[in-house]
């Protein structure tokens, strides 16, 4: 699709039934060949459109649910680098990403995914392509509101936030402690409740205690408590664990986690991360292990969720499509 002078796009449904091959088959991969190569004879610059991820969203991503990638991701990644491709635009995943793939020559393109209103915080990527400068501008424009819905007196984010699941744990986890029987109720279709309901007890007393603990506990937890400042210490003690919790899940699709390695919550829960690597590495926890890619440990899987450890901002970018 010719979209203006000097810019083409192409995008390929790759949609599949949830476990098979959801890219292109030979004859696929061959249109597509043609199709790059034709803009290039053209003096044109090419974008990629696709449903599934070409790039995981984060590292564990690709180990645990690869049937969810873009299918032959690998050959797709070796063909934008031959050809120069510098762009692929992706869903699948509902959320705010941008991830850089660099080959052992040292060439690149970028995965943008989108973060869609289902997840709260719905997006729609603004692009704008100057052909003569050879640049792609990638910015974000949030979605306010939804046609023929109503929220009531909360923004759509704030109404959509409480129906995903970070927003439900915010609901239920404070309900557990106050009443059991209506946190069962509410935990229809969001949490195992059979499993729950044979615990009462524990879970209960387990929450209260996650619900009351500090971010101090953590900190001494993983060893990190000694290196931290007098300030530091003071804000530890005052913070609750819960909010820094609530906090991570509130970015998982909108991208953009807050806690860089300056901040006491990165510092205190990578501390207990990497304690836990230990464990695993030394008791040898197979099931914590085989989730994780081969050669990769928890504190690597953890730093995608805590900020932005990709590109520095999952909401813009400007690509050189040269």
């Amino acid at each position: 699709m010719k979209l203006g002078d000097g810019v083409r796009l192409v995008m390929i449904n790759d949609n599949g039934n949830g476990r098979s091959h959801c890219g292109l088959f030979e004859e696929g991969v061959k249109w597509l060949t043609g199709q790059i190569k034709e803009a290039k004879q053209s003096g044109d610059f090419i974008l990629l459109a696709v449903h599934h991820p070409v790039i995981p969203p984060w590292g564990v991503y690709a180990h645990m649910v690869e049937y969810e990638m873009y299918g032959g991701y690998k050959d797709l990644w070796k063909l934008m680098c031959d050809e120069g491709v510098r762009v692929v635009f992706t869903g699948h995943v509902h959320e705010q990403n941008i991830r850089k793939y660099t080959d052992e020559q040292g060439r690149y393109f970028y995965n943008v995914a989108t973060v869609s209103a289902v997840n709260a915080a719905g997006k729609m990527r603004k692009v704008t392509v100057d052909p003569d400068e050879g640049v792609c501008d990638v910015t974000s424009v949030g979605i306010e509101s939804i046609k023929g819905f109503d929220p009531g007196d909360e923004s759509a984010y704030e109404y959509l936030y409480h129906l995903n699941l970070p927003g439900r744990a915010e609901v239920l986890l404070p309900l557990a402690v106050k009443d059991f029987d209506e946190f069962l109720i509410q935990s229809e279709g969001s949490l195992p409740v059979d499993k729950l309901k044979a615990h009462p007890h524990l879970i209960r007393f387990a929450i209260k205690k996650l619900c009351s603990m500090k971010l101090k506990t953590a900190a001494k937890l993983g060893k990190a408590w000694r290196t931290l400042s007098k300030d530091e210490k003071e804000y530890a003690k005052g913070t609750l664990l819960i909010d820094v919790v609530y906090e991570l899940l509130r970015h998982i699709y909108p991208g953009n986690a807050p806690y860089t390695p300056d901040t006491v919550e990165f510092k205190a829960l990578m501390g207990v991360v990497r304690r836990a690597d230990k464990l695993v590495r030394r008791f040898r926890i197979k099931k914590v292990s085989d989730m994780l890619p081969p050669g990769s440990t928890l504190a690597e899987a953890a730093e995608d969720f805590l900020y932005n450890n990709r590109t520095g901002d999952d909401d813009a970018i400007k690509i050189n499509l040269k």
